[in-house]
């Protein structure tokens, strides 16, 4: 699930389960998630961007959330995407 990659409807969902927990879900030590540990994080957050701007509104929509999620992210690797 890299930038470049065609998107579909399940990197979407994907990409919003990781960046968008359930509801009451709390990371009380905002540790890093798997991609910011595997150091992968400004490339996932291209692939975002990407399947946000799907004109299908299936692959869209939940890669919109993520990329909400992802907007209020504080990692430098993150500058200039948004």
């Amino acid at each position: 699930m890299t930038s470049g990659t065609p998107p579909t409807v399940l990197s979407s969902y994907v990409l919003r389960a990781v960046f968008k927990p359930d509801d009451g879900f709390e990371n009380p030590d905002d540790s890093p998630n798997l991609f910011q540990k595997l150091g992968l994080l400004r490339t996932v957050a291209q692939k975002t961007l990407e399947n946000a701007a799907n004109e299908k509104p299936i692959i869209s929509r939940p890669a919109r959330e993520a990329r909400d999620e992802l907007k209020g992210m504080a990692d430098p690797c993150l500058r200039g995407l948004f």
